[in-house]
């Protein structure tokens, strides 16, 4: 039966958080400049919405370990996913026609490192989320300032807002009753660690408004929008991490056990060679699609792994 809710909850909070992620977007064409601002803060921010409610809940519900897992699980994933794309959509070579994104993917790099540099050197581990609010502002100053944009003049009108404040209700409660159905089956399942539950479950599923978003702009040929959208996700992603440490009594990351701390590896690891491909030398042989393979390979393993119990 809880198999069954989750696939329900699962469902409807990718389909509420993708309509709206697509009213959120309108929106914002109307409202504000144009720009990465539109998809590096504001649309990666309500695609997000799902990791931040699900860990909230989770933190909540006394399972911190389920919260962890869906915050790396989803930026993970949201890689894995971005290389499995670059395989798929096979004559566009999505990395050979983006911008560097130098800083985001360095303050991404910066987060993973510096939460497994604290853990094993048993520092204060209020550090790690300092590290993240500080990244963070940083990242919303160099990507709010104006770069080739354009006044869109305001015509937003009530009733895209009230749309917009019905949809955040929906995806709340679904959100809340996703990660509880996940918890359920995180205990009878007791044998599997609650962060694997988080980082695949949780993960993924809060991972798809990304995903959908993704494969359309890939499908505009906007292939900035569309990584600059999931580099912002994650980053996002960290700062929600960061809110919940100050919501435990003592640390979050306290709660990081051996497959979290796996997961994070392999986060640093796939990270920096989706890095890698983004700031190389454009190519356009055989050797082009190597390194989005290698990122779904430790992915699929660390799955493989996660539930072989």
């Amino acid at each position: 039966m809880n198999i069954i809710l989750f696939f329900v909850f699962a469902i409807t909070t990718v389909f509420l958080s993708i309509k709206m992620s697509n009213d959120v977007d309108k929106i914002s064409k109307k409202s504000i400049k144009k720009g990465y601002i539109i998809s590096g803060i504001l649309l990666a921010s309500v695609t997000s919405l799902p990791e931040l409610v699900t860990s909230i809940t989770a933190v909540k519900m006394n399972n911190p370990y389920l919260a962890i897992g869906d915050i790396i699980g989803s930026n993970t994933f949201n890689i894995f996913m971005m290389c499995l794309f670059d395989i798929i959509f096979l004559k566009k070579m999505l990395f050979n026609k983006t911008k560097k994104y130098i800083l985001e993917y360095l303050i991404l790099i910066i987060i993973n490192i510096s939460i497994i540099i604290f853990l094993k050197l048993n520092i204060s581990f209020r550090l790690p989320t300092i590290i993240i609010f500080i990244l963070y502002f940083i990242y919303i100053y160099n990507i709010s300032v104006p770069k080739d944009i354009k006044d869109v003049s305001n015509t937003t009108n009530n009733k895209e807002i009230t749309n917009i404040f019905i949809i955040s209700l929906l995806l709340l409660l679904s959100s809340i009753l996703l990660t509880i159905t996940v918890n359920n089956i995180s205990i009878i399942y007791s044998q599997i660690s609650s962060s694997v539950f988080g980082a695949i479950m949780l993960g993924i599923t809060t991972s798809l408004p990304e995903v959908i978003t993704f494969i359309t702009l890939i499908r505009l040929n906007n292939y900035d929008m569309a990584v600059i959208d999931i580099l912002g996700s994650n980053i996002f992603n960290f700062l929600i991490l960061g809110i919940n440490d100050l919501l435990v009594n003592n640390s979050i990351y306290l709660f990081v056990d051996k497959n979290s701390i796996l997961l994070i590896n392999i986060s640093i690891v796939i990270t920096i060679i989706n890095f890698y491909q983004n700031i190389r030398k454009k190519r356009d042989n055989i050797f082009y699609h190597l390194y989005s393979l290698l990122v779904i390979i430790l992915y699929i393993m660390f799955v493989i792994k996660g539930f072989s119990k």
